[in-house]
C-alpha cells in the first residue's frame, strides 16, 4: 500500500505523478490541513482511503492536538510513504508510527533550492525526544528525492530524480477559463515571516495592481484575513486546484514577490510568462529569490 501525506494539494498532484504511484494498487491520502476544508483538497477518488485533520497554527499545543488525532486513527502498514515535508513533526511521527519500506520526498518548492536548514530549535528537539523521533534517522531512510531540477537543488535526501507532472491529473473545469491571458498577482504572507507588517504589505499589492494593470488577485493559502487587497480574488481551494494546475490548461501572466509559482507554472507551460516584482524595503532583502529569478521573464519594481 501507498501513503501520501498532504498538506497542500500539489502534494496530491506531484505524488500522482511519479512512477511508484502507479506501482501500488491500494493507495490511502492522509490530509493535515491549516484550515482548508477537507472537500476542497482535490483528487481525492484516486484513493481507496482518505483521513484528514484540520489544524490552526503551528503552535506546541497545535501539534500535540494533531498528534493526539493521528494516534485516533487506524493506519495501516504501507508499504511507500510520500510527502513534500520531511521535517515537520508531526509528518516524522507518522513515518515513526508507519515504518515504511520506501520513504519518497517530493518537491516542496522554494525550500529544496535555497540555502535551507532544518529547525534547530530546543522546543522540536524536546518534542522529538518525548516522541522516539530520530529526525537524522528518518532523513537517512529517504530513498529519492523527487524533483523539477534535480541538477539545481540544494535540499534533498536520498537519489534524486527529475518530476515529470502528469497533466492529465488536473481537473478543467468551465470557470477555469477566468484566467486565460490574465495578469494574475500572486499573494505570500511575508507578514508572517517578518519581511514586512501587513499595513506595508497591503500598500504595496495595490501598488502593484494599479501599476501593472493586474486582473486578479491570489491570496496564499496561510493569508490573513486582515489582507486589504482592492483587486478581484480568485480563490483556488474553491477551484479544487493549484496555479500549477490551472497553467497545465491556460496561458496567463504571473507577477509576484518570490513566490515559486514564478517558475512552477513555467515548467508545466513554458508560455506562462513570470515577473518578479521588487521592493526597497529593508526587510526584504533576507529574502532570497536567487532562484526564482532564474526563470522570470523580467524583473519589475514596485516603488
Amino acid at each position: 500500500m501507498l501513503l501520501v501525506i498532504a498538506r497542500k494539494f500539489n502534494d496530491i498532484y506531484y505524488s500522482m505523478s511519479i512512477p511508484e504511484w502507479m506501482e501500488e494498487t491500494e493507495r490511502h491520502l492522509f490530509i493535515i490541513s491549516n484550515g482548508i476544508p477537507k472537500e476542497s483538497f482535490p483528487n481525492q477518488e484516486a484513493f481507496d482511503k482518505v483521513d484528514y485533520i484540520r489544524y490552526e497554527g503551528e503552535s506546541i499545543k497545535n501539534i500535540l492536538a494533531i498528534l493526539k488525532k493521528i494516534n485516533s486513527f487506524n493506519i495501516p502498514k504501507a508499504d511507500v510513504v510520500i510527502l513534500s515535508n520531511p521535517i515537520l513533526v508531526t509528518n516524522q511521527y507518522l513515518i515513526k508510527k508507519i515504518k515504511p519500506s520506501k520513504l519518497i520526498f517530493i518537491e516542496d518548492g522554494s525550500m529544496n533550492y535555497s540555502s535551507f536548514v532544518p529547525s534547530k530549535s530546543i522546543a522540536k528537539k524536546l518534542l522529538q525526544l518525548s516522541l522516539g523521533i530520530n529526525q537524522a534517522k528518518i532523513f537517512n531512510a529517504i530513498n529519492f528525492t523527487y524533483l523539477f531540477y534535480p541538477e539545481k537543488s540544494t535540499f534533498f535526501f536520498g537519489k534524486t530524480k527529475k518530476l515529470n507532472l502528469c497533466k492529465d491529473i488536473f481537473p478543467r473545469k468551465e470557470n477555469d477559463e477566468v484566467v486565460n491571458n490574465k495578469r494574475i498577482l500572486v499573494g505570500q504572507p511575508l507578514y508572517h515571516g517578518g519581511f514586512m507588517s501587513l499595513e506595508r504589505y497591503n500598500e504595496i499589492m495595490n501598488k502593484a495592481i494599479a501599476k501593472f494593470n493586474i486582473d486578479f488577485y491570489i491570496p496564499h493559502a496561510f493569508a490573513s484575513d486582515q489582507e486589504r487587497i482592492q483587486c478581484p480574488i480568485i480563490n483556488l481551494a474553491e477551484l479544487n486546484t493549484t496555479l500549477e494546475g490551472l497553467a497545465s490548461n491556460h496561458t496567463f501572466h504571473i507577477f509576484s514577490l518570490g513566490s515559486t509559482v514564478l517558475y512552477s507554472c513555467k515548467t508545466v507551460n513554458p508560455k506562462v510568462k513570470s515577473s518578479l516584482l521588487t521592493v526597497s524595503d529593508e526587510g526584504m532583502r533576507a529574502l532570497d529569490t536567487s532562484f526564482v529569478k532564474s526563470f522570470c521573464d523580467e524583473i519589475l519594481k514596485i516603488d
